[in-house]
This record gives C-alpha cells, sequence and structure tokens, in this order.
C-alpha cells in the first residue's frame, strides 16, 4: 500500500493521497489486470511438518522421521487472507488508477460548538451523495479527520448519511473534515475543511499503584501497599481525565488519551532515570523496579499536553525482608582435631531477584561464640534466576572434644530477615594416651633487645581437669641470649597462656649507651 500511495501522489500531484479502504480497488484490480496477481499452484503444501506416524501424518519417503499434516494441498483460488494469491507490485501499482468507481461527493455541516474544553461532545452531520451522472447511495464508513490527520472517530452510513459525535478533539484549534472510504461501487471523497473548533485543555488524574505477582507469574494485587524484597512486582501510572476514566487508543464517543511523559520519584529522588513515556492508552509502567526494604513514598508527575492540565499523585509503599534459608553446613575435614585449625562454611540463601545479601554469618558452639582466624564473604544477586545467596567462610580451633552443637546465625540486613540453623560437630583428641594438646604459632619474628609475646593454647577433651606448670626451662632452642617467661606459668584445665620472649640488645648498642649516661654525669 505504500507503494500504491506513492504512485497515486505522484500520478495526481497530491502529496497527502487517501486510499480509503484498498479492498475494493485490489478486488477490481485482479479482474481488470490479471496479469498482477499470481495464484497458488495446484498440488503445492503450505501444511506443518509432523511425526511419522502421527495422526493424519502423511510421510512420502519410507523411512523419513518427518512429514506434513495431510489435507492441506492447495487448488485453483487457494490463496490465504485476500484469495488473490502473490502480488506483482509493478503490475499492481502501475495499474492502480485504471479501476474505477463512480464519483462520490462528501459534505458536512458546521459542528458545533465552536469553542469547548477538551473532553466536551461535538456534532455534525455527514453526507455523501452519488455525482451526476452517477446514481445510487453510497455506503460504509466515514471518518472525522482533525487538520493535522488525527482520526476522532468512525462512523457508518444510514441512507448515505451519518451523524458524527466525537469528544476526541485535541487541544487547541482545529478544523475537521470528514473522509469517506468509498465501497464496491463508489469511489472515497472528502469534504470541505469545517469552521475552527477551539478547545481548551482539561484537567487530568494521575495514580501509581504497585502491582504484585507470584513467582510463578500471577498477579497478586493491582495496588498493593506492601511487598516482600526482591518478589516480582511493577510499578504502573494511570494519567487519565480528572473522572478518572480509562481512555480508548481510538475513541468513539468519549476523549483521546494523553500524552507526553511522566517523572518519577521515590522519597523525593529520580526513580529509574526518572521519566517515563506514556502508551498510546495513556499509562506507563516501570518494570525493572526494585525498592530496597523500608518505607518508600513513590511520586509520580504527569507534565500535561496540550489536551491535558498536568496532575501529581504519590502513593506509600512498605517493602518487607525476605525470608532467608541456610543451606547446609560444611566443615574441612568432616570431624575436627582439639586445637587444629578446621575450617566451617555456610551458606544463606532466598527467593529474590534482589541484590545479595549483607550482613553477616557467625558460628557458635554449645552457646559460645567460636574465634575466627580468618572469615571469607561471597555473594550473588537474585538478578539472574532468582535465588539470591551469601556464603561464609571462616577457619577456627576447638577447644575440647565430644560432639558439639554448632549454631550458624546470620544477622540480616534491611532486605533480609536473620536466620539461625543448628547441628552436630564432632571433635576428637588425636595421639594414644592424650588428653590434652598445645596450640601455638609455629613462627614468631622478634628484634634483639625487644620483648615479643605470643599466646599458646590447652585444648583437652571433654573430661580433662588436669594442670600443666611452664618454667624458663620449658623454652628450648631459643637463640643466644634470648630467655621465655609464662603468665600464667600454670594452667589448670583448658586455656591460654602469654608466653613472653625477651633478648639482650646488642653489645654495641650497650657500649653507646653506658657512654652516653656516662657523659651524662660528667657534665653535671
Amino acid at each position: 500500500m505504500a507503494l500504491a500511495d506513492q504512485q497515486m501522489a505522484t500520478s495526481t500531484g497530491t502529496a497527502n493521497f487517501r486510499q480509503g479502504n484498498p479492498n475494493y480497488v485490489l478486488y477490481k484490480s485482479a479482474a481488470a489486470t490479471p496479469t498482477a496477481f499470481h495464484d497458488t499452484p495446484s498440488g503445492s503444501t503450505i501444511a506443518m511438518p509432523c511425526s511419522t506416524g502421527s495422526f493424519n501424518c502423511t510421510t512420502t519417503v519410507t523411512g523419513h522421521t518427518y512429514g506434513v499434516l495431510s489435507g492441506y494441498a492447495t487448488g485453483t483460488g487457494y490463496d490465504l487472507a485476500t484469495g488473490l494469491g502473490s502480488v506483482d507490485a509493478n503490475a499492481l501499482v502501475t495499474n492502480w488508477s485504471t479501476v474505477t468507481f463512480k464519483a462520490s461527493a462528501t459534505t458536512m455541516i458546521a459542528p458545533t460548538p465552536t469553542s469547548i474544553t477538551h473532553g466536551q461532545q461535538v456534532s455534525t452531520t455527514i453526507t455523501v451523495a452519488a455525482v451526476a451522472p452517477a446514481t445510487g447511495t453510497p455506503t460504509g464508513d466515514v471518518s472525522l479527520l482533525t487538520s493535522s490527520g488525527q482520526s476522532i472517530g468512525r462512523f457508518t452510513l444510514a441512507g448515505g448519511s451519518a451523524t458524527a459525535a466525537t469528544s476526541a478533539i485535541p487541544g487547541g484549534t482545529q478544523t475537521l473534515i470528514a473522509h469517506y472510504e468509498g465501497d464496491a461501487n463508489f469511489g472515497g471523497s472528502d469534504s470541505a475543511a469545517s469552521p475552527s473548533v477551539t478547545v481548551t485543555s482539561e484537567g487530568s488524574k494521575t495514580s501509581v499503584a504497585l502491582q504484585t505477582f507470584s513467582f510463578a507469574g500471577n498477579q497478586l494485587s493491582g495496588n498493593a501497599t506492601t511487598a516482600v524484597y526482591g518478589s516480582p512486582y511493577l510499578l504502573r501510572v494511570n494519567v487519565t481525565n480528572a473522572a478518572g476514566t480509562i481512555c480508548a487508543p481510538i475513541p468513539v464517543g468519549q476523549s483521546g488519551c494523553p500524552t507526553g511523559a511522566v517523572s518519577l520519584s521515590d522519597n523525593s529522588n529520580p526513580l529509574d532515570g526518572g521519566n517515563f513515556v506514556l502508551n498510546t492508552l495513556g499509562y506507563t509502567e516501570d518494570q525493572l523496579i526494585e525498592l530496597t526494604g523500608g518505607t518508600h513514598n513513590l511520586q509520580a508527575q504527569y507534565a500535561g499536553d496540550v489536551s491535558f492540565n498536568a496532575s501529581a499523585s504519590s502513593d506509600s509503599v512498605t517493602i518487607t525482608p525476605a525470608a532467608v534459608t541456610f543451606g547446609a553446613f560444611q566443615s574441612e575435614p568432616t570431624s575436627a582435631t582439639v586445637g587444629e585449625l578446621t575450617t566451617l562454611t555456610a551458606t544463606v540463601q532466598a527467593i529474590s531477584f534482589g541484590a545479595e545479601p549483607s550482613g553477616t554469618i557467625t558460628f557458635l558452639s554449645d552457646g559460645t561464640p567460636l574465634t575466627p582466624e580468618g572469615t571469607g564473604f561471597s555473594g550473588m544477586s537474585g538478578s539472574s534466576n532468582g535465588t539470591a545467596l551469601l556464603n561464609a567462610t571462616t577457619s577456627v580451633r576447638f577447644p575440647t572434644s565430644g560432639t558439639h552443637v554448632i549454631t550458624t546465625s546470620y544477622s540480616g540486613d534491611s532486605n533480609y530477615s536473620s536466620a539461625t540453623s543448628t547441628s552436630s560437630f564432632t571433635v576428637v583428641v588425636t595421639g594414644t594416651g592424650s588428653d590434652f594438646v598445645l596450640s601455638a604459632p609455629t613462627t614468631v619474628s622478634t628484634t634483639r633487645g625487644t620483648q615479643t609475646s605470643l599466646v599458646l593454647n590447652i585444648f583437652g577433651d571433654a573430661n580433662y581437669t588436669g594442670s600443666v606448670t611452664f618454667s624458663p626451662t620449658s623454652c628450648s632452642g631459643l637463640p643466644a641470649e634470648m630467655t621465655c617467661s609464662f603468665n600464667p606459668a600454670t594452667i589448670t584445665g583448658t586455656g591460654p597462656t602469654t608466653i613472653f620472649l625477651t633478648s639482650t640488645a646488642p653489645h654495641v648498642r650497650k657500649i653507646l649507651q653506658a657512654k652516653a649516661s656516662h657523659s651524662s654525669v660528667g657534665g653535671f
């Protein structure tokens, strides 16, 4: 049709040549210019493929996996939609003007009233008649168009005339044209432009609604005041007339749809870029919205257009924390040895499209916090698969043997709830006949002339109550001129003691210190 429009605009010198309903021309062209259409060859098929052996499946070659559904072979006149077959576009548009119809004339009385507020109704009468020497009464539809070419109503002729009433004239000053699209006998025609109609803008109403859905995609609420963090929801903004009437894209008897853009904000901050363009139904959606936990004041500001005044609205919604669950508790090795370093790992997860959980994961043994000697956290948002994760890995030492209850605790954050999980864990003592073990750093760095301390831990089994006494001779293999001491010197049961390592300063330093002291005394 674009090619036909171009051809007729060129041949008639009319920049905006209206074709009306092209079906009448197409079917007459099939008779007047048969070379413009090519019928689908008889015996071909447009059938869907099917698996061999399935119902109505015809397979012409033995052994083939697929065939075609039977009963859809083509014949003469078998063409989709129009029944005209494929089109030779050049032949069609070149001969488009050879199809002739009886001439018609369209007239329209002056519409009333000529000064209105947008949304008010304007009425007129449209008449279509045969132009002599043609006879008969035109049938079909007529349209009301603005001077800018916008359709504001479609009406069916009865006895060659139609009463047209519309409230869809856009704001500003407009003239109207009645356009007859033609029928099988009469060609289309346009009326003269009407006197000007002045339309002032009307009030508008903006409404904001948070629409929530299940993870299966079913709507839970069309205007929710609360939602769970990371759950599926979108923000919809409707702009209507002041009465709240939802518009139609091609209105008949009601006002047109608001156009333009809406700016969105969350607690006075721009939301997701801020500006959203209204669609042809007068609404817009923020489908990527992801609100953090807490209360949000969502605000929408409509800027207005030539037909509707500006308006604004707000909606308060609360986002509650998403529930989390713990994955399996893990350790390396699977059962620990008293005093030796053991790695514990835990994972919290939530059904959420939101960010990864923050906060902390801690480990307790029989209700007592374990002292970490290195902790790492890693996480993953739920944006890709709907599951958000937080992993924690920590290294600890168990002071006593036996079966311990490990409590894993997640602190939660503004988006995710707190949670705890418990599991049993076995700690053993290594060696034959041993009921306690010592744990201390394997290497220590110190500077000559200084004192360095380090902690030595005594770990025992659950029933160990013995005492361990330390003395300076408990240290062996120390560098020259280094001594050690312990505080406390005796440990009963399990617990720590601090080792103090003291070394003498280099002799050159002692000499210099002595000289400095002597010089100071002599000067006095």
